[in-house]
């Protein structure tokens, strides 16, 4: 079986795409070098561990980074359900001042049912009520 220069046979590597090369091996059809002159080049296995070591701490530093944007998410969230709350709270609050600070409906006053004599007697001792009022709050001013 003859192969030209950089050729594997079909199915010894399998590769992952079509047309690519496998994993580890290294073509260079024109390469002028000596040691690749000879057929395909083999990394070698401190490299692989090297490649290997860089892709396991790429991955491990996504899944930290993941866990810590998922956590700033939850963070976000819980101050925005915190402010939503807050908000509720205050409109509920302020709701209820309105309504407390509404006049309330007065009852409508009664009229009375006085004959024309009854209502100057009301009148007349009103008056006499009010004047003995007066003359009391005069009566304690002059004391200092």
């Amino acid at each position: 079986m003859t192969l030209g220069r950089g050729k594997l046979p079909a199915g010894l590597f399998p590769s992952p795409h079509p047309g690519g090369t496998p994993l580890g091996v290294n073509f260079q059809k024109n390469s002028q070098h000596p040691r690749l002159r000879a057929g395909p080049h083999i990394v070698k296995m401190k490299d692989l561990r090297k490649r290997i070591r860089r892709l396991e701490k790429r991955l491990r530093e996504g899944s930290q980074k993941l866990a810590e944007l998922k956590r700033s998410l939850e963070a976000a969230e819980a101050v925005k359900a915190l402010k939503a709350a807050r908000k509720s709270f205050s409109r509920a609050s302020a709701a209820r001042i309105t309504e407390a600070k509404k006049p309330a409906a007065r009852k409508a006053k009664r009229e009375l049912n006085l004959s024309p004599e009854r209502r100057a007697q009301l009148a007349a001792a009103m008056k006499a009520r009010w004047a003995a009022k007066r003359a009391e709050a005069n009566a304690v001013e002059p004391g200092p």
